[in-house]
């Protein structure tokens, strides 16, 4: 399952990654998708508008960014249930009790990570269905540094297990498996 899991992860980072690499190349290192996660409003408008004006095969840029943004559906699913997958497996061999809860909690916090990019796509593609109405727009910063935080934490504790139980394996703290 993991094998399987991690090859869609590389496969969707390479599509989404050359999608994005394309937007940056032709709009520019301020016009990224990345940018349009954090921005507030103003910022925004002027990313999309710009996105809207540069073509890009049959249709814009904007058209390019729309699809990389439904393509990160399927590698949000993709990285939450490897989230998931991982801290569950370190779950199973960590006996230290706090950091066992710990990465019990993360198996939560890894689908509230999950369920925050949702949230971010559907603004976002919100966002670019309505780039050209003035006063359409809805920041999704928010949403986007949530998510952030969350995975981050999540990648966190399971490293923090994940070295312990490996600088303690002579000692019989935490089961394992190679």
């Amino acid at each position: 399952m993991k094998i399987i899991l991690w090859l869609l992860f590389i496969v969707l980072v390479i599509i989404t990654g050359q999608e994005a690499h394309i937007i940056q190349v032709n709009a520019g290192d301020q016009a990224t998708l990345l940018h349009l996660e954090f921005t507030d409003f103003a910022a925004g408008k002027k990313i999309l508008d710009c996105w809207r004006g540069i073509t890009y095969g049959e249709g814009t840029l904007l058209s390019l960014a729309q699809s990389n943004t439904r393509t990160d559906f399927l590698f949000l699913i993709t990285y939450t249930l490897l989230l998931i997958s991982y801290s569950n497996s370190q779950m199973q061999q960590e006996r230290n009790p706090a950091l066992n809860n710990l990465l019990r909690l993360n198996l939560f916090l890894a689908v509230l990570a999950g369920l925050c990019d949702v949230s971010e796509n559907l603004i976002l593609l919100y966002d670019m269905r309505h780039a050209g109405e003035i006063t359409r727009y809805v920041s999704s910063s928010w949403v986007s540094i949530a998510k952030w935080l969350l995975i981050g934490w999540v990648i966190l504790i399971w490293l923090i297990s994940l070295i312990r139980c490996r600088v303690m394996r002579e000692k019989r703290t935490c089961y394992v498996s190679v």
